[in-house]
């Protein structure tokens, strides 16, 4: 192909390699006019500014016929596979956009964070497609680490190699109990106080468990533990049915298990209430969006 043209080593448009193909499709400037549905001139003016661009004619006009030097071939049979390759890539793109974003959560923050706010979250944004997944916290970590989930949340991060976290809150761990319980009228309750009670205990492998334990041996006492609850949320809700007090994250369960009163804890336990990322690389458009969502105020 002659590359000596004025304007030789322009880039063609995309709308001029259309017309071409259209030409080369139909045999006429006419014929491709009415299949774009274009007028003639437009079609004219395309093929003379393509050609212009590349330095070379591309067809002999015979009478009202346009035949194909085969420049014009060349041309069509490479910008075809380029168009058809950005054509796969868009698809993909809009596949991507389309497909649903995993969450994965663990059961209390699924009922007491994410079921309030969802519902004007996606009103406002009608085009997220998202599925919430209910796990435990390790199961949380392990799929937002092996890709499995796009986003996780916990209420009790404590941080992770191959994560990176988006704070939600941080505070403080309090004692909860029915609001008119004797231990509701103390500013602060302390550890000898709360191990002469009944005491709902979280299970050994959550954080906050693992932290009341140790200073419950520091201080020389052995906490009266009548019900392990699996869940923070279980263990709010047995709180408030009266069989005992909990040590638990009052975020965000103050605002959602009414009846229920929280004092602050004489031994301070950090909590850490997070969305948690796969590190590493930045998160895609989407994933960002929904945790700029979830991180700002309720709507």
């Amino acid at each position: 192909m002659n590359w000596d043209g004025p304007n030789r080593g322009a880039i063609p448009s995309l709308r001029e390699l259309e017309v071409l193909n259209a030409v080369l499709r139909h045999g006429s400037a006419g014929a491709a006019a009415r299949a774009l549905r274009v007028t003639q001139p437009a079609v004219s003016r395309a093929l003379a500014s393509l050609e212009a661009r590349l330095g070379c004619r591309l067809f002999d006009r015979r009478a009202n016929a346009l035949l194909p030097r085969p420049e014009a071939l060349e041309l069509d049979a490479g910008a075809q596979a380029i168009i058809g390759a950005l054509g796969r890539l868009v698809s993909g793109v809009e596949a991507t956009q389309r497909a649903p974003l995993t969450l994965v959560t663990t059961t209390t923050l699924a009922q007491a964070f994410l079921a309030p706010r969802l519902p004007a979250l996606m009103s406002g944004w009608p085009e997220l497609a998202l599925q919430v997944e209910i796990a435990s916290s390790t199961a949380v970590l392990t799929a937002v680490a092996d890709g499995t989930a796009d986003l996780g949340m916990l209420d009790q991060f404590t941080g992770h190699a191959s994560l990176s976290a988006v704070a939600l809150h941080r505070g403080a761990a309090a004692v909860a109990m029915q609001e008119g319980h004797a231990l509701a009228s103390e500013p602060t309750v302390n550890l000898a106080a709360l191990a002469a009670v009944p005491l709902v205990a979280l299970p050994r492998r959550f954080p906050l468990r693992a932290a009341l334990d140790r200073a419950f041996r520091a201080a020389g006492l052995v906490p009266h533990v009548v019900l392990e609850a699996a869940t923070s949320l279980f263990a709010a809700e047995m709180v408030r049915a009266g069989v005992g007090v909990a040590v638990l994250n009052p975020f965000p369960l103050a605002a959602h298990v009414p009846g229920l009163a929280f004092r602050p804890l004489s031994v301070e336990i950090m909590l850490d209430t997070a969305l948690v990322l796969p590190g590493g690389a930045p998160p895609s458009p989407l994933v960002a969006r929904l945790v700029a969502q979830l991180a700002g105020p309720a709507a």
